[in-house]
């Protein structure tokens, strides 16, 4: 990724993309200050970018900045307020923050309904509502196995349902789930 990204750079050098591309491989390869960098360099050419302010909240999320991340993101949100997966990230960290009540909120108002439910079981697992968490749980089984097996992971791990979890990440592996990336 490095070299196409060093060819396409040397083509096109004032693509501000580029820098995001950075980042997201900077992310991934666990090197999140200089993703943060990269992103930050990518607002310098696009002020307004939404997607560039979600990666910077889910950057410091990732951090535990959680201020910061929620700075980010509401700025987005305030730009986009149906930006694709935002409203889910800003429930995630109201939720590890223990607003659960404002987390469940950004849940619902995620347009995917998948998130939606992952965001919902996440509540009600740290409510001790274990079977409504449950309940939702094999929902997102029924629905989208497939589609977010990374996600129904993360729900397990939260859970410390590890062996559900890791049954789940080898499901995300077989599926290419591009959530393994986030690892």
């Amino acid at each position: 990724a490095r070299y196409y990204l060093r060819k396409i750079e040397l083509i096109h050098p004032q693509d501000a993309g580029i820098l995001r591309a950075k980042g997201a491989m900077e992310f991934i390869y666990g090197n999140v200050d200089d993703a943060i960098d990269f992103y930050q360099a990518k607002l310098e050419y696009d002020p307004v970018s939404v997607n560039t302010f979600k990666q910077l909240g889910i950057a410091y999320f990732a951090l535990g900045e959680y201020e910061l991340a929620k700075d980010y993101l509401t700025k987005g949100l305030q730009i986009s307020p149906d930006n694709f997966s935002s409203n889910f990230y800003m429930g995630l960290v109201h939720l590890f923050q223990d607003s659960l009540e404002t987390a469940e909120k950004y849940f619902l108002a995620e347009d995917f309904e998948g998130y939606q439910m992952m965001g919902q079981s996440l509540v009600a697992a740290s409510l001790g509502e274990l079977s409504e968490s449950d309940s939702l749980i094999q929902l997102l089984k029924r629905n989208y196995t497939s589609v977010m097996p990374f996600q129904i992971a993360e729900i397990h791990a939260y859970r410390k349902d590890i062996d559900s979890a890791f049954h789940w990440l080898g499901l995300a592996y077989k599926y290419h789930d591009g959530g393994m990336a986030e690892m």
